[in-house]
């Protein structure tokens, strides 16, 4: 196989990565509010995309319930053999073992009261009272977000469409996507 026909495929995967990226945002903004489960299947997709390289062995395990199937967590990726920074001070610091990650579709910013059943998750030791609330229009009441930590050692980190948009964004441009949760992770941290 010569260097041209290489450089050619090469490139072809290239454009068809970033079609592939543009594809998600365009998916995005176009999703109509309200589809719990058209919703999480292309939030999977996106987290898919943003953490892949980020793990090893790496899988999002989605709508995993719990021993006694009252609950069901959303998305959960183990946090094994992290590659980036954040994540590995996160498993030796706080002792996640399991990033969570709900994802939430309403047509407003979620409420704190509406999330609370939610943060029941966190009993679990393996989570390390950490949690990713992805929600399409963020969080309205952010403050008692902020006392539950306070109270509870609780993180609980909310990211929006716009969010999800700019974590994309950062992969196209190769970077990490992490960068975006880390500013989110010392932001909370900066306000409790």
């Amino acid at each position: 196989v010569s260097q041209l026909a290489i450089a050619i495929h090469t490139e072809k995967s290239v454009d068809k990565t970033l079609s592939d990226q543009n594809e998600l945002i365009e998916e995005l903004r176009n999703m109509p509010m309200g589809d719990g489960k058209a919703y999480e299947e292309l939030v999977k997709r996106i987290l898919e995309l943003c953490f892949c390289d980020e793990f090893s062995p790496f899988t999002v395990k989605e709508q995993v319930y719990t021993y006694n199937k009252k609950r069901i967590r959303d998305f959960i990726i183990d946090n094994r053999n992290p590659k980036v920074e954040f994540w590995q001070s996160l498993k030796w610091v706080r002792k996640v073992e399991k990033i969570l990650f709900d994802a939430k579709n309403y047509k407003n910013a979620v409420e704190y009261r509406e999330i609370l059943d939610t943060l029941r998750y966190l009993k679990n030791a393996a989570f390390g009272k950490f949690i990713i609330i992805i929600s399409r229009k963020g969080i309205k009441d952010y403050e008692e977000a902020l006392e539950d930590y306070s109270d509870e050692q609780q993180i609980a980190l909310f990211l929006s469409d716009e969010d999800l948009v700019e974590m994309i964004t950062l992969k196209i441009k190769g970077k990490s996507p992490t960068l975006l949760i880390e500013d989110k992770y010392f932001d909370f941290l900066d306000k409790k």
